[in-house]
């Protein structure tokens, strides 16, 4: 299969995409089901930013995975550039397209390769699965390698290990492997979350050059708004596997339409640190995140809500669009 050419088409979307997985079981009960990705819908174009936000075991991995090819929907439908999203592998038409950005880089790169092979191995998986046809030569790769290595500020350093470096050090060798293919788009899974705050802004500042340099799209999950806000000009709210928030930055940092994006600003600090705007703010949100073995009927987050009513209960919300390009799924939005 062959993925649609640049015609002017979303470079991904989701269309009421669903994953569900089957957890315990056997001989004398069922298996039940896991609702982890619940009809979501997500546009992106070429060379945009879009931030996915959440609290932990709301979904946003799974998204992820899924915008990336590594999981298939259970329902619903995944487009790249207007065409089906094949599964991700090295025979994959997507392959050298799509790259991953993972929270953990030391699990992520083998230990026993030199980290300049680990950079070097998705342009040779390349290279041997188009055959001479527009594959670079080894000479070539390893340009490439040098020149990647000097962008993220770790030039000369190909030939140590992955136990050689910081954690910081390591998340940029994984930025160098994502960018060596020149994708259309990097899917950032938490890329900062296990870092101190001075190393995570050097992260994010190498992520914004690499986009200006190279050009791919981010869609950015974290569950720290100030950190999406920084990458993100526009924003998505993720709660038990929903979108219950989407908007410009500006609007939802400002003034966010849904109590839980109300309640992720008011837990944190570094977005509520003014006395002023921490009076305008809620306290943050109490109780843990429901099951998604069993999700509460009606809205999902009414559980936690302190303005749900009656109806909250009983009705799932609809999206309500409150100005171009900002929708709520929220009665009291």
């Amino acid at each position: 299969m062959r993925l649609a050419p640049d015609d002017g088409a979303p470079l991904l979307s989701l269309r009421r995409v669903s994953r569900f997985f089957r957890v315990g079981g056997g001989l004398w009960r069922d298996a039940a089901c896991l609702r982890a990705v619940d009809g979501v819908e997500l546009e992106m174009r070429p060379g945009e930013s879009l931030g996915l936000v959440g609290e932990s075991g709301c979904g946003k991995s799974t998204l992820g995975r899924l915008a990336c090819g590594l999981l298939s929907p259970s329902g619903g439908e995944a487009l790249f550039r207007g065409a089906p999203l094949p599964a991700a592998g090295p025979g994959s038409p997507l392959a050298g397209r799509v790259q991953m950005v993972f929270q953990d880089p030391f699990s992520s790169l083998n230990p026993r390769m030199r980290v300049g092979n680990a950079v070097e191995e998705p342009l040779a998986a390349l290279a041997a699965r188009d055959g001479a046809h527009g594959a670079l030569a080894p000479d070539a790769r390893r340009r490439v390698v040098a020149e990647l290595f000097a962008t993220v500020g770790l030039a000369g350093m190909e030939e140590r290990y992955p136990h050689e470096f910081s954690g910081g050090q390591r998340q940029r060798i994984a930025v160098a492997r994502a960018l060596a293919t020149r994708p259309e788009l990097i899917v950032c899974d938490e890329p900062v979350s296990a870092l101190d705050a001075s190393v995570q802004a050097q992260i994010l500042n190498l992520l914004r050059d690499a986009q200006e340099r190279y050009g791919p799209a981010y869609l950015f999950i974290s569950h720290d708004l100030a950190v999406v806000g920084f990458m993100c000009p526009r924003i998505m709210v993720m709660y038990l596997g929903q979108i219950v928030e989407e908007g410009p930055r500006e609007i939802l940092l400002d003034h966010p339409g849904h109590p839980y994006t109300r309640a992720l600003l008011a837990a944190s600090p570094r977005l509520a640190a003014d006395p002023e705007a921490r009076r305008r703010l809620p306290e943050p949100v109490a109780g843990e995140l429901p099951s998604p073995l069993d999700p509460p009927s009606g809205c999902r987050f009414h559980p936690r809500c302190p303005q749900a009513d009656e109806r909250c209960r009983e009705t799932a919300p609809p999206w309500r669009e409150l100005s171009p390009g900002w929708r709520v799924r929220c009665f009291r939005a």
